[in-house]
């Protein structure tokens, strides 16, 4: 479990770095012969998040993500800020972590709690 804690920190600091820039255009990644790109979109976020919280509806954010974790506050609970050689980020401890606290921003919004807007500026597709 502590490799695979491991290796779930080093990915979501590599995958920071990389995405660092908004993600509604691909990104482009290169290294000496190649160049890969990668694009994220509002079906990769809505699959990948549905097993760990639910959708909504709010018309002020249109859809949003809510955890289903009891006390969830955004880069308070489930992890830990480590300095890297990119500088602070979040170390989330949720096998969901990767998406949410990496790209786009939380929204607190009364009668809901904790809301993560879908569209972020993500591709919707």
């Amino acid at each position: 479990m502590k490799n695979y804690t491991s290796a779930l920190l080093i990915a979501t600091i590599l995958l920071a770095s990389i995405f660092e820039t908004s993600c509604t255009s691909p990104s482009h990644i290169t290294t000496e012969n190649t160049v890969v790109s990668t694009e994220i979109g509002f079906n990769s976020f809505h699959d990948e998040l549905a097993p760990y919280g639910h959708w909504a509806y709010i018309p002020s954010y249109g859809q949003v993500w809510m955890s289903n974790t009891q006390g969830f506050v955004p880069y308070s609970t489930g992890g830990h800020w480590a300095y890297t050689s990119y500088g602070w980020t979040w170390a989330s401890d949720y096998a969901w972590g990767w998406a949410p606290f990496h790209y786009g921003r939380w929204a607190f919004e009364g009668g809901y709690g904790w809301v993560y807007p879908a569209m972020n500026g993500l591709r919707h597709g």
